[in-house]
């Protein structure tokens, strides 16, 4: 499994969310003080490290009344990779973060597609 993983370990950077490229509009679509507050994915990178870590960085433009603000949402945790038979490039990762909330992603050689429970879809490329 260590061989597998040296496989995909690396940066990969994100291009779409929900398949559109970035700056990508959510769905986090909120008020607050009577003000609707909107919500785009500006950038994004995951590191998946070879002794098992990640690390993900996701970077947040929020809108309302005529104000923004920019902030980075981090996350990580452990994961693990288990290789498609027909090639050991490919194959799924699931990653389970610090706060006990498992997510997967399909990957290639080039690219990780990570689909949340909140059913948005997260396409990266490797660098």
């Amino acid at each position: 499994m260590q061989a597998n993983r040296s496989r995909v370990t690396g940066a990969y950077d994100l291009m779409k969310v929900n398949g559109r490229v970035l700056p990508a509009p959510v769905d986090e679509t909120g008020v607050r003080d009577g003000d609707v507050i909107r919500c785009r994915i500006m950038a994004g990178e995951l590191r998946l490290e070879s002794d098992g870590s990640y690390h993900q960085a996701l970077t947040a433009r929020y809108d309302a009344a005529g104000a923004s603000y920019t902030r980075v949402l981090e996350n990580g945790g452990t994961w693990r990779f288990v290789a498609s038979p027909l090639d050991e490039s490919s194959g799924e990762v699931t990653l389970l973060s610090s706060n006990g909330r498992t997510t997967t992603a399909a990957v290639t050689r080039i690219s990780l597609i990570q689909r949340d429970l909140g059913g948005l879809t997260w396409v990266y490329l490797r660098r």
